[in-house]
């Protein structure tokens, strides 16, 4: 049961991606990085060859390489995200030759958003959509000194700027690039959530008078500890709160213990694997 929802979500990651870049994307030459992006530059050279095509050919060389370094457990979830994606897009292009809508700015945010929800599905299964993010997975483990997300940022801007170059019109390079950034928004929130609580926590000597005023408002963890420099002790108190409830807690914190070290971070709190804030 669980692989049959692996593979549905795979699937529908997959259509999702094709139908935000070949109903709002590539119509208008706009290249969101990758090599959905590269399709669309070489496309414009050779217009009788669809986009889906050119994503196989280029995914292949790249799914071989990524066998061979990673091997089968990497092949399976990854060979099928990218055929589907590659003949969804075929059919989306086949089926409806004209774009709903021939606004830039429409085109990049609304395609933008949809593939990055696609690739946020997909990757959620723990499979890729094949391409740029299987050089980036080579590169890096040839080069692990170098961020994920740097070797993702350098691809992906080169084919945004050779975009601009080959068309020569600069407001192709500048959607391009904000369809790329809508995508990673998009993608990101998929695959990590909204992260909608805010980790709080406040360090001082006495807390006590705190902890019971904020414990009316969330839940609060009391941890002593003992500073690393001065050998005080310390209270540490940690409290996973709603955003909504952010505001409150740090007023509290505020008129009650103005001297306290407070640090804040995002963050998504579980129990039992759900969500509870």
């Amino acid at each position: 049961m669980d692989l049959i929802k692996k593979y549905f979500y795979i699937t529908l990651g997959s259509l999702v991606f094709a139908v935000g870049f070949a109903l709002f994307l590539s119509p208008q030459n706009i290249a969101p990085g990758g090599v959905s992006g590269i399709a669309v530059i070489i496309t414009h050279f050779f217009p009788n060859i669809s986009n889906g095509t050119v994503i196989l050919l280029l995914n292949i060389p790249l799914l071989i390489a990524g066998t061979a370094i990673f091997g089968l457990r990497f092949l399976f979830g990854t060979v099928w995200a990218s055929f589907l994606l590659s003949a969804f897009v075929s059919v989306i292009e086949y089926l409806i030759p004209n774009p709903p809508s021939s606004d830039l700015f429409c085109c990049a945010l609304s395609g933008g958003i949809i593939m990055g929800t696609g690739i946020g599905l997909v990757f959620r299964q723990n499979v890729t959509t094949g391409g740029t993010d299987i050089a980036v997975k080579i590169l890096q483990r040839k080069m692990p000194h170098i961020k994920t997300g740097i070797i993702f940022l350098i691809i992906d801007s080169f084919i945004v700027i050779l975009s601009g170059i080959v068309f020569g019109n600069i407001d192709t390079l500048i959607y391009s690039g904000f369809a790329l950034c809508v995508s990673t928004l998009s993608f990101n929130y998929i695959l990590y959530g909204g992260m909608r609580a805010k980790l709080v926590i406040i360090i001082d000597s006495d807390v006590s008078h705190l902890a019971k005023t904020m414990s009316e408002e969330a839940g609060v963890t009391v941890i002593k500890g003992i500073g690393a420099y001065s050998g005080e002790k310390k209270i540490v108190m940690i409290c996973a709160v709603d955003k909504r409830k952010y505001p409150v807690i740090m007023t509290i914190v505020k008129k009650t213990s103005p001297e306290s070290v407070v640090i804040t971070a995002p963050a998504e709190s579980f129990i039992h694997g759900h969500s509870i804030v």
